[in-house]
């Protein structure tokens, strides 16, 4: 049964990060569009490690003004190719490329991100300050999860890194109500590292994180899907 979206809560953890911008050096995130996101037939949350700061306070204006810049970064074009694949089922990754950067960014604009640690950062985040990130900020993440009721979650945080394991199981915990966080499976190609897991009609992927350049954008593209079909949620059609 598909959770139902608290936006009385969002509009409570808006109001909270709103105030700690103004003290902190945070990032405001959480559903791109919140509109587009609740009529989505696919809520996808993706859940990140840190911010990278390009000026702009939250998420829905880094895209809007920088629009013309995500072919060129991983992060950004790998979340607008697999959120398209995802929420259209066109799991071929040559296909959805045809499609071109505005339907997939149309798609990304319909996906939630949420990071770990709010703080702003560098494109290259120690495990011990996504860690301390975690903490000072689970109780905002979990709010999130809960409001936003996603029906899936993909958490990008190096793949099967032992060391990002705490963080994971804490997550689907939170999802789930599940005490125990099981790895179900692995897809294919193995180079993309996609674990699965799955609670009732809610999956969980854990993957690299897109910024991650050691393996191709059709790989990881590639995983997420397979890792989504295998894990036999929703389905994807070919």
């Amino acid at each position: 049964m598909r959770l139902e979206i608290d936006y009385n809560q969002i509009r409570e953890i808006d109001s909270t990060l709103n105030s700690l911008i103004k003290t902190q050096n945070i990032m405001k995130d959480g559903a791109i569009c919140i509109d587009r996101y609740s009529c989505a037939n696919l809520r996808v949350m993706w859940i990140l490690k840190q911010n990278i700061n390009y000026g702009y306070c939250n998420y829905s204006d880094q895209l809007k003004r920088n629009l013309d810049k995500v072919p060129s970064s991983p992060t950004w074009r790998r979340l607008a190719h697999a959120s398209h694949g995802l929420l259209s089922g066109i799991t071929d990754y040559e296909n959805v490329k045809k499609h071109g950067y505005g339907e997939c960014i149309d798609s990304l604009f319909s996906t939630a991100i949420v990071n770990v640690n709010k703080e702003l950062g560098g494109p290259q985040s120690s495990d011990q300050s996504v860690h301390h990130g975690y903490e000072k900020y689970r109780e905002i993440v979990s709010k999130q999860i809960h409001a936003l009721a996603p029906d899936l979650v993909i958490v990008c945080m190096a793949g099967s890194n032992e060391s990002m394991k705490p963080i994971v199981e804490s997550i689907y915990k939170v999802y789930t109500g599940e005490p125990n966080f099981i790895i179900r499976g692995h897809s294919e190609p193995r180079s993309s590292d996609v674990a699965w897991s799955k609670s009732g009609d809610r999956t969980l992927l854990w993957a690299y994180h897109p910024s991650y350049t050691h393996i191709t954008d059709s790989d990881y593209f590639t995983g997420l899907m397979n890792a989504y079909r295998v894990s036999g949620t929703l389905g994807i059609s070919e």
